[in-house]
C-alpha cells in the first residue's frame, strides 16, 4: 500500500466517532478492533460501493458474523448495517493471531474519513482513486522468461498426469 497507511470500512458508531473527532481537529482514542483485514483505498472504496451490506443503509446480515467493537461477540443475523458507514485511512494496523483460533486487526490512528449513507455516494472518489493510480506495465508475453517453453511442457504433462476426479484407480507417471 505504499506507505498510504490501510483503509478500512467502518461501521456508523465507528464512523460517527471517527468523523466527529477529525472535524473537531483531533485524534479518537484507543484502537477500532475488527477481524476483517484492511486494504488499499480504491479497494476499500470498491467493496463500499459494490457489496450490498456495506453499500446500503437498509441492508441486513443474513449470516452469524462477529461483532467488529468485540471480537468474540456475534452479530445476530438481521442485524442492520446502520444509516452511516466510512472508508477510513488508519495511519497502523496490528493483526494478532487469538489463542482460541482466527485472529484480530486493530486499526490505530485515524487520518482520514469518507462517510456515506449509500455507497453510491463513493463513486465518484472510488472513480479518482482509480484514475490516479500508478499505471503498471502488462506483464509480457512470457511470464516465466527464458523458461517459458520448459515449464509449459512440465504443466501439460503434470496436467495429463492427474487423476480425473471420478477416479479412484492409481496415479500413472
Amino acid at each position: 500500500m505504499d506507505g498510504e497507511g490501510v483503509w478500512h470500512v467502518v461501521d456508523a458508531p465507528a464512523a460517527k466517532w471517527i468523523g466527529y473527532a477529525l472535524r473537531c481537529g483531533a485524534e479518537p482514542a484507543g484502537a477500532f478492533t475488527t477481524y476483517e483485514v484492511p486494504g488499499h483505498h480504491a479497494c476499500m472504496l470498491y467493496a463500499a460501493v459494490a457489496c450490498p451490506f456495506l453499500a446500503s443503509p437498509a441492508a441486513r446480515r443474513t449470516f452469524d458474523g462477529v461483532a467488529p467493537a468485540h471480537v468474540s461477540d456475534p452479530v445476530p443475523a438481521g442485524t442492520r448495517r446502520g444509516t452511516l458507514s466510512g472508508v477510513a485511512q488508519f495511519a497502523a494496523c496490528t493483526v494478532r493471531t487469538l489463542p482460541a483460533g482466527g485472529y484480530e486487526v486493530e486499526l490505530m490512528h485515524p487520518r482520514v474519513i469518507h462517510t456515506y449513507r449509500s455507497g453510491a455516494e463513493l463513486l465518484p472518489l472510488l472513480q479518482e482513486a482509480i484514475d490516479t493510480e500508478p499505471q503498471r506495465p502488462a506483464p509480457p508475453n512470457d511470464l516465466f522468461g527464458p523458461d517459458e517453453r520448459i515449464i509449459k511442457r512440465e504443466l501439460r504433462r503434470t496436467l495429463k498426469a492427474r487423476p480425473h476426479v471420478a477416479s479412484t484407480g492409481p496415479v500413472r507417471r
